[in-house]
C-alpha cells in the first residue's frame, strides 16, 4: 500500500495531529533509546482511545500491515522500533495517558497504558499508597511498557 494512501486511511480513526510521517520527524520513534537500531517506519499513530487502537489494528491485519506496539521507547532491548529492512507503522500510546480509578480501600488502580511512570508513583502518594515499581527512566517511560516488558527495575532479585 502508498503511504498517501494508509496515511489517509488512518485519517479516518484518527486526527491529523494524531499521525507523523515525515522522515525527519519519524526519526525519533524509529531508534531505540540507546541508538543501536535505526530503522524505518511509514508513519506513528498517536491514539487516544482503545476504539482507535481496536481500529487501527482491525485495519492493519486487514491489509497486512506490521505494527509496532510503542509505548515511552526507553527499553534497552531494540523491542519497540521498526524491524531492520522492513516498514512498519508505529502505534506510540503515549497520548492514552488518563488515571481512570483509584480504589484505596482495594488498594487498586486502573490506568491508560501511556501514563508515565513518575506521574502513577505522584498520584497513589498523594493518597497514601505506594507503587513499588523504580526505574531510572521512571520520568519518561510508561506503565504500558513496564508492564508489557515485565519491567522490574531495582527492586528486582
Amino acid at each position: 500500500m502508498k503511504k498517501k494512501i494508509l496515511i489517509d486511511n488512518l485519517l479516518k480513526i484518527v486526527n491529523k495531529n494524531c499521525i507523523i510521517s515525515n522522515n525527519d520527524d519519524l526519526s525519533k520513534y524509529n531508534k531505540d533509546w540507546r541508538g543501536f537500531h535505526n530503522n524505518k517506519s511509514l508513519c506513528v499513530i498517536f491514539p487516544k482511545t482503545t476504539k482507535q487502537v481496536s481500529k487501527i489494528l482491525k485495519f492493519c491485519h486487514k491489509k497486512n500491515i506490521k505494527v509496532v506496539p510503542q509505548s515511552g521507547n526507553t527499553s534497552l532491548t531494540g523491542a519497540a522500533v521498526p524491524s531492520k529492512n522492513y516498514f512498519e507503522i508505529i502505534v506510540n500510546l503515549n497520548k492514552m495517558n488518563k488515571i481512570l480509578l483509584i480504589d484505596q480501600e482495594n488498594m487498586l488502580i486502573n490506568v491508560e497504558s501511556g501514563v508515565i511512570l513518575d506521574r502513577l508513583k505522584t498520584v497513589v502518594d498523594e493518597k497514601n499508597l505506594y507503587f513499588p515499581l523504580s526505574l531510572s527512566s521512571s520520568g519518561s517511560s510508561l506503565i504500558g511498557g513496564n508492564i508489557s516488558t515485565n519491567a522490574g527495575g531495582i527492586n528486582v532479585l
